[in-house]
């Protein structure tokens, strides 16, 4: 049998302050856009609730959703642009 690598793993390197940084900003990234547009889609949804505009509601709160996902999309890229 050859020794091709450590059974433990201890011959990785542990993950460094900067790598667990970028790993939580691209979280960041992802739970705002989903958080944004679910937001959106809810805010539409109890729109056609209230007021029984069954729709319309729903695709305005998509696209306003989207829209704010966008943005907030732009504004934290340009931390690292």
């Amino acid at each position: 049998m050859s020794e091709t690598s450590d059974p433990a793993g201890e011959s990785e390197a542990p993950i460094t302050v900067e790598e667990i940084s970028v790993l939580a900003q691209f979280a960041t990234l992802g739970t705002t856009l989903a958080g944004t547009v679910s937001a959106g889609i809810l805010a539409g949804l109890g729109f056609d609730h209230f007021f029984h505009t069954s729709p319309i509601g729903l695709f305005v709160g998509l696209g306003l959703g989207i829209s704010g996902a966008v943005a907030a999309m732009v504004r934290l890229m340009r931390r690292w642009m």
